[in-house]
């Protein structure tokens, strides 16, 4: 920790005894993929091993947040079940999180599974085209909208497209911080 400011794991699930070591030693911040929320399919992907244990995956943030980690992200292996209710799911579980730890960073990863040879055989398409985010709030009405296409074997283009309905005043206030955001993506 003397040269960073930061250190991240990205680890399989421990018990809150073993992350409080962790952050003994400097790490601050944990990924950790709940892979799937719906259950069954989750039991249909794990046959067996400590990762079969879905409550004990689903419970892993909070044990590390418990244990003082700062920063958790969560994701979905987007394609083992309809990309939309996974995406929900991780939302809500995202804000019960930030709920029960309102000082801790919680962030969200999406992930997708890609086809190979011995695998899930029941993927669900996610389309390059499908990646939305969108306000919640009817008085902040919003969407931001990425499609990622693969230009090469190392090289995607990424478009991103922002639509908000706001009134004049709001507009203004928004307008160049958001337009300042989404270039510094580009840099």
């Amino acid at each position: 920790r003397k040269y960073f400011p930061s250190v991240a794991l990205e680890v399989y699930p421990m018990s809150e005894e073993e992350y409080r070591l962790m952050v003994s030693k400097g790490v601050d911040s944990l990924t950790v993929f709940q892979e799937v929320y719906d259950e069954e399919i989750y039991t249909d992907v794990h046959l067996g091993g400590p990762k079969k244990d879905f409550r004990y995956r689903l419970e892993t943030p909070e044990r590390a947040l418990k244990a003082g980690i700062r920063s958790v992200n969560i994701g979905a292996l987007l394609g083992l079940n309809d990309w939309r209710i996974e995406m929900f799911k991780e939302a809500i579980h995202g804000l019960y999180l930030k709920k029960k730890f309102p000082e801790a960073d919680v962030g969200f990863s999406f992930s997708r599974i890609r086809p190979c040879v011995g695998g899930f055989d029941k993927i669900q398409e996610v389309t390059d085209q499908g990646v939305v985010l969108a306000s919640a709030s009817s008085s902040l009405d919003f969407a931001l909208r990425g499609t990622m296409n693969p230009v090469s074997d190392n090289q995607t283009e990424v478009q991103l497209l922002f639509e908000g309905k706001f009134n004049p005043f709001l507009k203004m206030m928004v307008e160049k911080p958001l337009q300042n955001f989404i270039n510094s993506l580009t840099d």
